[in-house]
Parts: C-alpha cells; sequence; structure tokens
C-alpha cells in the first residue's frame, strides 16, 4: 500500500464494517485479501463490526494476533498512551 504525503503516520486502530457476510458471503480467497491489505498497515488494533462477519474475524486473527478486539452495539473502547 502506498502511504502520500511527507509524513508517515502509524495506524493505531481500524473500526469499520465490510459487508462480507450481507452481500453473499464474500469468497475466503477475497476475505483473506483483505485481512492482508490490512495487515500491511501494522494497525494495533482493528475492530471489525457485526457485519463483517466471523470469517474475517477469523482470518484477521490468525494473521494479527492479539490486534484484533470483537466488538458490538454498546462496545467501548478506550486507548491511552
Amino acid at each position: 500500500m502506498q502511504q502520500h504525503g511527507t509524513h508517515k503516520r502509524p495506524t493505531h486502530s481500524m473500526r469499520a464494517g465490510a459487508d462480507f457476510c450481507v452481500r453473499l458471503p464474500m469468497p475466503d480467497d477475497y476475505v483473506s485479501s483483505t485481512v492482508l491489505a490490512l495487515k500491511e498497515l501494522n494497525p494495533d488494533y482493528i475492530i471489525p463490526m457485526h457485519c463483517t462477519g466471523t470469517p474475517f474475524h477469523e482470518m484477521a486473527e490468525q494473521e494479527m494476533p492479539g490486534r484484533v478486539r470483537l466488538s458490538s452495539t454498546g462496545t467501548r473502547f478506550v486507548f491511552c498512551g
């Protein structure tokens, strides 16, 4: 992934939904390629929303152990430091 600008800033956390389970579900290779692309960003944490689905969560946890957080309605995340 190409970064633009003169300063490279680290990615602390990513919170998003990808609708992997709503639309088909998506094939494993599609989900896997998304996980690998996110891994290149080297985020401290990834917080997938419910629509991302279990396959993404499992693949992401396997590729980035300890960085994936489970979230649901009302979940609160506090980042310190």
